[in-house]
């Protein structure tokens, strides 16, 4: 079957979407990390990353019984920090995200989706729909603005690499 990722900005519909897309399709919906995790009280570097893992084996898994839908990209965690220069989360380097990932794509314990799509709107529409969203609290709105260019570009090369 086919596994795809909805991506996009703060408030650009990647929760609605892919939950409307997964009901409308009897797909399984696999929501971002926060959802279906709670953070340790002493979180640990790689916490984050390896709830992605968990999420791709979710979805390797439920994918043997038809369409899934995450809800955010699996290598968020890579091209978020790439959009910083690596200054967030405590300075997770670029090193330290390849010695996560790496070893797990090399032995294929992780993968891509099939499809991604990538959810745009003007900054105008991000933030009345955050406004207008009593539903989340968006602590990262203004923050998550400046990664829309990078996140862009990061897909426009990573369609043209693959």
């Amino acid at each position: 079957m086919t596994i795809i990722s909805i991506e996009g900005a703060s408030a650009a519909g990647k929760t609605t979407t892919s939950a409307a897309l997964a009901t409308q399709n009897g797909a399984f919906h696999i929501p971002e990390i926060a959802t279906w995790w709670k953070k340790p009280e002493q979180e640990y570097p790689e916490w984050f990353f390896e709830r992605q893992l968990d999420r791709w084996n979710i979805a390797i898994e439920k994918e043997q019984d038809g369409e899934v839908i995450i809800d955010i990209d699996l290598y968020q965690p890579f091209w978020y920090n790439w959009a910083f220069d690596f200054t967030l989360f405590d300075g997770q380097t670029l090193k330290f995200v390849e010695e996560f990932y790496r070893p797990l794509i090399s032995q294929r314990k992780l993968g891509f989706p099939d499809k991604y799509f990538i959810l745009y709107t003007n900054e105008i529409n991000l933030r009345a729909r955050k406004a207008n969203d009593n539903t989340r609290l968006r602590r990262g709105f203004e923050l998550n603005l400046k990664f829309i260019e990078p996140q862009k570009r990061y897909f426009q090369a990573f369609d043209r690499a693959f």
